[in-house]
Formats: structure tokens, C-alpha cells, sequence
């Protein structure tokens, strides 16, 4: 006779609530929020993009304190209970040999193994995320990653995310009179957001091969390159998007980001070159204000999200 019986298994979270997740191709850990994100028995995996049912991607840890869970409910539904009835069945038939003048007596020793269960302890994550699209809370080793519900790449939220982060530092710009202080702040600021822009940008080459030219060196770092690898490949460009006087305001902050980066702020020759408007200034320190920054950094996101607009519609995703 066979016994099937269910055993719900509530998987341990940490501190949390995240629970941890082994992808069956590449073997990469993450983890995710069960009760966030979308109702799917499916499951995408944030590096390799494996998709494949959501079991399919339980540790083998977590695989290992299932079945020791199965296996005691097993001893306490099934096996005890037809111990305790054979058990029952001897005594009767014992009784039923009392008057004989052969006496038969039975006994059912019941000393069962004691099943431990399989305890273990999920592993630490760098990276926390709440998925824009599906709400999904997960984590992941490094920053970009896909969502494991929606299969939605992450880097627009990390790059709104570093965006916030610089406008919060102009908050304590406008906290402090230390001149030397604000300067460090606006220079930090300017670096840092086209450093975003770089990484994340690196990241959307990555996931739409053939869109962009992959021997172009810092491609993230030269607007104008960018700009014309996106005509050439996607047909669209970051200048008709978003005008001339915008776009030559974003190129000429790009390039004092390049002299603070390579020249201590100082105007060059090679400056010059590119906004030949600041030619009175040459072999002077470029004078950055925190209206010229802030317009930055919204034209810096506006040409985020047309990137990665164009490169979507280039690649169907």
C-alpha cells in the first residue's frame, strides 16, 4: 500500500526575508523575497539569464533540509503509525494463543533512528534590488543584474540610484561655506555621474551585442563618439533627442569632467579644441557652480534613458 501525503516547507530567510537561490546553468548565487515580484512558478537567473521552473533553482542545502523534513514527517505519518498497527495486530493474535498449550507471545520493539534536520545558513549578497517593473526584492554578487521574475535589467535603476546619490551630495553643497569643500564636492559630483554613465553604459553594450561598436574604447566617456555610434547603428541620435543647445551643453560638461580628471581643472589646449567658446580661458582653472552641475545631471539622465531606449528598440527588448 502507498502512502502520499504533501509537506508544506516555509524555507528559511534571513534577517530580511531574502532566500537564497542556486542557478542550475551557471551555478551563481543570489537571492530573492518570497511575496514580492510577480506570481510566476517560473524563475530567470540575474547573470546568465537561465530560465527554468523556480524549484529548479533551490540550493542544495535548501534541496537537502527538504528532504530531512520529508523524511521525519514520514517517520511520524507512515511509519510509526504502521509499527504501532502491526504492533496491534501481534497483541491480538497473542491473546488468541493464551489458552493454548503452546504459548506465543510478540513484541514489537519500536527504536527508531533519530533524524536530524538538515540546517543551513544562506550566504551574504552585495548588491539589494527592488526590480522597477515587477517590485521584486533580490540580491546579487556585483551591481547589474536581471530580475529573476520579469527578467528586467536592473541598470536603470542602478544608474537613477547614482543620480540620487550625487544630487544628495549637493545638498551638503549648499550646507557648508568652505570653499575648498564645495569645489571637491562639484568636482566629486561631475566625476562620479559620468562614471555611472560609464559603467552602466558598459553594461548596455553588453547586453545588446552588435548595437554598439565593441573596439571603441570608453565609449561612455566620449558623448560625441556615442552619439554617432548610435546614429550609425540604432539611427537615432542623443542630439536630435535632446536639441542642439542641450546636447552642446552636456558635450562641453563632458569635457571639463575630462580636464578634472586629467588636468587638475586646468583648460587646455585640448579643451579649447572641443569648446572653442572657453578660449580666453586656456591654461586657467575651469570655475564649475552648482546650476551648471545640477542641469548636468539632468541632461546626463535624460541621455541615459534615450540610450537605452534606442539600444531596446535595436535589439526587440
Amino acid at each position: 500500500m502507498s502512502h502520499r501525503f504533501t509537506v508544506p516547507v516555509a524555507l528559511p530567510t534571513d534577517d530580511r526575508g531574502l532566500v537564497g537561490r542556486v542557478c542550475p546553468a551557471c551555478s551563481k548565487y543570489f537571492k530573492l523575497k518570497p511575496g514580492t515580484g510577480l506570481p510566476t512558478q517560473e524563475c530567470h537567473c540575474p547573470y546568465c539569464e537561465r530560465r527554468a521552473e523556480a524549484s529548479d533553482f533551490l540550493t542544495p542545502q535548501q534541496m537537502e533540509y527538504i528532504r530531512s523534513i520529508g523524511v521525519r514527517q514520514a517517520e511520524e505519518r507512515v511509519i510509526k503509525p504502521t509499527l504501532r498497527r502491526f504492533d496491534q495486530d501481534l497483541q491480538r493474535l497473542s491473546r488468541q494463543f493464551r489458552d493454548s498449550p503452546i504459548r506465543i507471545g510478540f513484541k514489537v520493539q519500536q527504536s527508531m533512528r533519530y533524524i536530524p534536520l538538515a540546517l543551513y545558513q544562506g550566504r551574504d549578497v552585495e548588491t539589494r534590488i527592488t526590480c522597477e517593473h515587477c517590485y521584486l526584492e533580490f540580491a546579487v554578487y556585483g551591481v547589474f543584474a536581471r530580475c529573476p521574475d520579469c527578467a528586467r535589467m536592473n541598470a536603470h535603476s542602478v544608474f537613477r540610484q547614482s543620480l540620487a546619490a550625487a544630487r544628495k551630495r549637493l545638498v551638503l553643497y549648499g550646507e557648508t561655506d568652505d570653499v575648498e569643500l564645495r569645489e571637491a564636492l562639484l568636482t566629486d559630483i561631475l566625476k562620479s555621474a559620468v562614471g555611472a554613465f560609464d559603467a552602466v553604459g558598459k553594461e548596455l553594450r553588453r547586453r545588446s551585442p552588435g548595437t554598439l561598436p565593441e573596439k571603441t574604447p570608453n565609449l561612455f566617456q566620449n558623448l560625441e563618439a556615442l552619439n554617432k555610434a548610435l546614429q550609425k547603428y540604432c539611427g537615432r541620435c542623443l542630439r536630435a533627442e535632446l536639441g542642439d543647445d542641450s546636447y552642446d551643453e552636456l558635450f562641453r560638461m563632458f569635457q571639463v569632467r575630462h580636464i578634472y580628471e586629467h588636468n587638475l581643472g586646468v583648460v587646455d589646449e585640448q579643451f579649447i579644441q572641443k569648446v572653442p567658446q572657453s578660449k580666453a580661458t586656456v591654461g586657467r582653472m575651469y570655475h564649475l557652480d552648482r546650476q551648471a552641475v545640477e542641469r548636468f545631471l539632468d541632461l546626463l539622465g535624460q541621455a541615459f534613458e534615450a540610450t537605452a531606449r534606442f539600444l531596446g528598440s535595436a535589439t526587440g527588448a
